[in-house]
């Protein structure tokens, strides 16, 4: 059941699927459900004013199989604006319940964030959240328990000229062990892992038809092998393509990748591959043309 509006947007939705369900055609991810959703968001929309629109929304989800238990939950309510800029910016409430190898967990996160483009040849993305979130893959021993999460989200899109745009992004997620569900011996706040994932991309339109691509990529997941079930990675890759696009489907390409990890062969018996402290080995290299042509009849 739906229903929208100019203010007011709501929709419905009730799931039932028996233990023993199966699909001829297509794949059913999940079975034995009783599931419904509701959602719901209203919006004012002042007149003569700088904001264009407000309001909240809630979306909910309960879950249960056939022998009545309760599978999940969750309740996510969030307040935004739209700013003429335009500017939009908001905070979101998420709270919920998982059962998860047969223990429930009870986890929550808070967000919020603001993107702007007031300029036009700058636009700016930040946001940052907290809570709580399940270690999915303790390290051995461990059961899956739950920890602190913390996540922030930066990044800009730089337009100097009409044929120059830069993008960056940065994201950060973080879990760590807290105060209530800490592993025996394990004292609250200790790292289980960081999350670094940094992108920087630049297009340069030379002219219509010729133009240059370049991203850099790095990626870091700074593992504590005691807790989490995840190696320590660095990965850094370079890509860079030039096009000549005469029109869609007649193009040349030529193009260049490079991916450096922090890994290294081990001289021992059998030879092995180890870890290192930074990405200093070339993993993958290629260099490429691509041509096409479009036949018109």
């Amino acid at each position: 059941m739906r229903r929208d509006g100019r203010h007011l947007i709501y929709s419905g939705r009730y799931s039932d699927r028996s233990p023993d369900f199966r699909s001829q055609l297509g794949f059913v991810p999940r079975v034995d459900i009783r599931q419904t959703e509701q959602f719901v968001r209203y919006y004012w929309r002042p007149k003569n004013s700088r904001v264009v629109l407000f309001g909240p929304d809630v979306f909910t989800v309960v879950n249960w199989n056939r022998l009545g238990q309760v599978q999940d939950w969750f309740v996510d309510a969030s307040f935004g604006a739209d700013l003429k800029g335009p500017t939009g910016l908001g905070c979101r409430r998420v709270d919920a319940f998982e059962l998860f190898q047969g223990s429930g967990f009870r986890k929550h996160s808070t967000d919020c964030g603001i993107n702007t483009a007031w300029l036009k040849w700058l636009e700016l993305t930040a946001g940052y959240g907290w809570g709580s979130g399940v270690n999915y893959f303790p390290g051995s021993g461990l059961a899956p328990f739950l920890a602190g999460s913390s996540s922030v989200e930066f990044g800009f899109i730089l337009r100097p000229r009409p044929r120059v745009r830069f993008d960056q992004t940065y994201l950060y997620s973080r879990l760590g062990s807290r105060q209530g569900s800490t592993p025996t011996g394990i004292p609250p706040g200790t790292n289980i892992f960081n999350n670094h994932i940094l992108r920087s991309k630049l297009n340069y339109q030379f002219t219509r038809e010729l133009s240059l691509r370049a991203i850099l990529d790095y990626n870091a997941v700074l593992a504590n092998s005691d807790l989490v079930a995840l190696e320590r990675t660095k990965r850094f890759a370079a890509d860079f393509l030039l096009t000549y696009l005469l029109h869609p489907g007649t193009a040349v390409y030529v193009g260049y990748t490079d991916i450096y990890e922090n890994l290294e062969i081990d001289p021992g018996v059998p030879t092995t591959l180890r870890r290192t402290g930074s990405p200093e080995t070339s993993t993958g290299r290629q260099f490429f043309v691509k041509i096409s042509y479009l036949f018109r009849f």
